[in-house]
């Protein structure tokens, strides 16, 4: 029985091993790591039906056509048409103008990068190109895009940032498999209607153009995780943004929005939120139901208070409050206890909640011109303080609690009214620097500090 079943095994191996000669015998299958790369077109002509990638880049070669010269390429000829086979081109960093309408025999093509030419426009041919996947574009001169954009079934990327378009085609919608789509740094006053049958798209970054609005529409892309809006001059959100229940991050900042929808409630996997640098008087209270939020940037607005329910945001790990006109926390930022990093700078706080000494896990926070006058004793809780930032205040004096911030690297007082520190100022022997310029701070404290605190940089003038 034994003899048999080890006849049999050694039966398997050899028709195994048989089968795997015959196998790599034959030529070898297109992985994408064993595809010949030429870098030249001449080269490519003495064999197009093999050649797959082309990539005649500018930066980093010394010369692709031949000639030794590594001179930028300013003209592409119309043989490229010849490549039948070729599935990606890399034309980046070159001068090129135009394209030969013959790009659009290259029906294989999947990777199609033209990335920092000088670019105007695109042929219409570029339409036949139907399995295309990635198309990057960004750097280039481009005005307007062919209504044939539209055909590009297969399209899942689209790079388009730093070029001079001031619209997008309509046909836009058709690119049903679009996933990532950068139109950023160019001269858009508006995005069409039909970006809302881009139903499979997750990333959208429409940075640093002219927009005022974003369309109705946009509530139907119900799968994107990233918008980046930032540097425009919207001054107001469709309701519908509410249906992009998928956000994990949207960038707001440097617009004229005098408020948020209520609507923003339902994004309930957001992560980041910056809406920094626009208009904000208030913040509606459903921003407590954002309750993955962890970085969250409000500065640069004109708060004058905060929803108790930003208490709500118990995994929030960064919050930048910098440059309003609040006067006070709410009692409920005590339940912030994941809180890592608080920026409350150029404010008008004249107190603050004893709760903010359950902020255990506070690493560090930025107070500095605002009207403290002094610190609740709750600030000892602190224990994983290591930078705490108060000049500009009118602080007159520390409480002795404070000492017990024994993993405290650097204590910026500057500008403030002190003239003695705690006694057990020395338990702070972790202290790295200590700033108390433009105090009243007086030759005897002076020498104490320093004999207490033999290790740490001190400032006094």
């Amino acid at each position: 029985m034994y003899d048999m079943l080890r006849t049999n095994v050694l039966y398997m191996a050899l028709i195994f091993s048989l089968l795997c000669h015959e196998l790599f015998a034959q030529e070898p299958w297109d992985s994408g790591d064993d595809v010949k790369v030429y870098t030249s077109l001449e080269e490519a002509l003495k064999e197009p039906d093999k050649v797959k990638k082309l990539e005649m880049v500018r930066f980093g070669q010394d010369s692709w056509d031949g000639s030794g010269s590594g001179e930028p390429l300013n003209k592409l000829s119309a043989d490229i048409g010849k490549l039948i086979n070729l599935e990606e081109l890399d034309l980046s960093e070159n001068e090129l103008e135009t394209l030969p309408a013959e790009i659009g025999k290259l029906t294989k093509l999947r990777i199609l990068r033209l990335s920092d030419n000088k670019l105007q426009g695109l042929p219409v041919e570029i339409g036949k190109l139907e399995y295309l996947e990635n198309l990057v574009l960004n750097g280039n001169r481009i005005a307007s895009l062919p209504a044939e954009f539209g055909k590009l079934k297969r399209l899942n990327k689209l790079i388009l940032d730093h070029n001079q378009l001031s619209s997008l085609p309509t046909e836009i919608g058709g690119l049903s498999e679009l996933e990532e789509l950068s139109v950023s740094s160019n001269i858009l006053t508006n995005i069409p209607a039909e970006i809302g049958k881009l139903t499979k798209l997750h990333r959208l970054e429409i940075w640093d153009n002219k927009l005022t609005k974003l369309p109705n529409e946009m509530g139907s892309l119900t799968n994107l995780k990233k918008i980046d809006a930032n540097s425009n001059q919207l001054t107001s959100l469709p309701a519908s943004i509410g249906s992009l229940i998928q956000l994990n991050e949207l960038n707001l900042s440097i617009n004229h929005l005098p408020t948020l929808p209520a609507e923003i409630g339902s994004w309930n996997n957001l992560n980041k939120l910056d809406v920094s640098y626009n208009k904000l008087a208030n913040i509606p209270a459903n921003i407590g139901k954002l309750v993955n939020l962890t970085d969250m940037d409000l500065g640069n607005n004109i708060l004058t208070s905060l929803p108790a329910e930003i208490g709500n945001l118990s995994n929030l790990e960064s919050f930048d409050l910098n440059v309003n006109k609040l006067t006070t926390l709410p009692a409920q930022f005590g339940k912030l206890t994941k809180l890592r990093d608080l920026v409350l700078w150029s404010n008008e706080l004249n107190n603050l909640p004893i709760e903010i000494g359950n902020l255990s896990a506070l690493v560090t926070l930025d107070l500095n011109t605002n009207k403290l006058k002094n610190l609740p004793a709750e600030f000892g809780k602190l224990a994983n303080m290591q930078v705490l930032v108060l000049w500009g205040n009118e602080l007159t004096a520390l409480p002795n609690n404070i000492c017990q911030l024994t993993n405290l690297l650097a204590l910026d007082l500057n500008n403030n009214k002190i003239a003695i520190l705690p006694k057990e100022i020395n338990k702070m022997k972790n202290l790295l620097i200590l700033n108390l310029t433009k105090n009243v701070v007086k030759p005897d404290e002076q020498k104490r500090l320093k004999d207490a605190l033999p290790t740490t940089e001190l400032s006094f003038d």
